[in-house]
């Protein structure tokens, strides 16, 4: 594959910083454009809104821009529906204007498995959208303005409907880091009966570069990115568990609004079109997120074996000091993984 430059709006988030590594592991030059600074050798700090703000990174230059920059949170979207109109739709429609302007060839937007509602089959792309809560509802609007510029045939569009993403560096208001957290601090979780399709962040990588290397067979293409295989919240304390050796408290409450009950993603035309597999098994992804939330400095008397998703008994149960851990260092280490 030639090398491109691609802009990724976002890149300083959770699946933004994963994408850029990947991309940039490939060959491609990257030009990320982010509210906060990023790690990128190329990048720009701004606001999607502020259309020359975007042209620092999207401009003639630009082959391919991946817009993943949102204001996530389904909850918080029924508190403050105006933001996410603001960032969420009126964002899009700048980045779609900036990469028409400046001749870019394809757009890939992430949307979000939010827009089906519940789902007690699985969601093929086609499915009628029934959102819960502003956030799904400005996703929708968002792809029915790239469609706009597609079927105008001003940019060859494809959106990725990602189904809740989790791995290494996910957002603390997610129910893994969360977990993470209660259980580094000795405290219960709040959860409440879901089923949910988990998505393993590089799985989702994979999708999103084929989405935006792929030939696509219409100008506007919709993909679902998810593993196909919904897991119930005492499944996920059940891996948890297993992979910790311990039992995690649970406070059972009920969902907050606008939360779906059950998500499913059908991803037979992603691995038809892109060569989307979503194959990592959620123990083996878990595990991986635990390992790196921990991070280098907690030495834990277990360790992580990623091919089962298991943690093992070290056989030194003694931390390098000569002291096992205590609750003050835990805790130590539960702030740096809800920072």
């Amino acid at each position: 594959m030639n090398q491109l430059t691609i802009a990724v709006t976002g890149s300083a988030g959770f699946i933004g910083g994963h994408l850029c590594r990947r991309l940039k592991a490939d060959g491609h030059r990257v030009v990320g454009f982010d509210l906060h600074e990023t790690p990128q050798s190329d990048r720009f700090v701004g606001d999607i809104r502020d259309s020359d703000a975007l042209e620092s990174a999207i401009n003639g230059s630009t082959d391919l821009v991946i817009h993943l920059a949102a204001v996530a949170g389904v909850t918080a979207s029924v508190d403050s529906p105006e933001r996410y109109v603001q960032h969420n739709i009126d964002g899009t429609l700048n980045v779609l204007k900036v990469s028409h302007a400046n001749r870019v060839p394809r757009v890939v937007i992430a949307s979000s498995s939010s827009v089906y509602g519940n789902c007690s089959t699985p969601a093929r792309e086609s499915r009628q959208l029934r959102p819960l809560s502003p956030y799904a509802a400005s996703k929708i609007a968002a792809e029915a303005l790239a469609e706009t510029y597609a079927e105008r045939r001003l940019l060859d569009v494809a959106v990725v409907r990602p189904f809740t993403v989790y791995g290494p560096g996910q957002r603390r208001d997610m129910a893994f880091s969360k977990f993470i957290s209660a259980h580094l601090r000795g405290e219960p979780v709040a959860m409440w009966p879901f089923v949910r399709d988990f998505t393993y962040v590089d799985d989702l990588v994979v999708g999103l570069v084929g989405a935006a290397t792929r030939d696509l067979r219409s100008r506007f293409r919709v993909f679902n990115l998810g593993s196909g295989r919904p897991t119930t919240a005492r499944e996920l304390i059940r891996t948890f568990e297993r992979i910790t050796g311990q039992h995690l408290e649970v406070r059972w409450g009920s969902a907050k609004p606008g939360e779906p009950e059950r998500t499913h993603a059908d991803i037979s035309r992603a691995h038809a079109e892109l060569g989307f597999v979503g194959g990592t098994e959620l123990g083996a992804g878990l595990a991986a997120q635990i390992a790196a939330s921990l991070g280098s400095d907690l030495h834990l008397e277990q360790e992580i074996d990623l091919a089962s998703g298991i943690m093992r008994p070290r056989s030194e149960t003694l931390a390098p000091t000569g002291r096992r851990h205590d609750r003050g260092r835990l805790a130590a280490a539960a702030e740096v993984v809800a920072s």
